[in-house]
């Protein structure tokens, strides 16, 4: 449901909504969400870690990857979560561990010239 397919060294943008008794929950300063994705759920390293930035025009947080984020890892199955902190120090996981997929590309990106 929440898989994620992104092929390696290609970008993308996600964008989260934080819902809370069916009701959108308004963004507070200090409010952080982060996106964890790791090889080994065990493992204490990131293979990448990203903090959203809060869109207010489309009220929503948006994950930004950039090809350099995933050109140096593996074609794997991944482990992902996105975690929502308050600024009341509050921690709620708003998407559980799903898998995060690196997969190949047939087109790849072009150095400038």
């Amino acid at each position: 449901m929440n898989e994620i397919y992104l092929p390696r060294g290609t970008s993308l943008t996600l964008a989260v909504q934080i819902f809370e008794n069916d009701s959108q929950r308004a963004y507070s300063d200090g409010d952080s969400v982060r996106l964890s994705v790791k090889q080994d759920v065990e493992s204490t390293s990131y293979s990448i870690q990203k903090n959203a930035v809060y869109d207010a025009e489309n009220q929503c947080y948006l994950f930004t990857f950039t090809p350099e984020d995933t050109q140096d890892l593996i074609f794997d199955r991944y482990w992902y979560d996105i975690g929502y902190q308050t600024s009341d120090g509050d921690f709620y996981i708003v998407i559980p561990m799903s898998e995060f997929n690196i997969i190949p590309a047939v087109t790849q990106k072009e150095e400038s010239l």
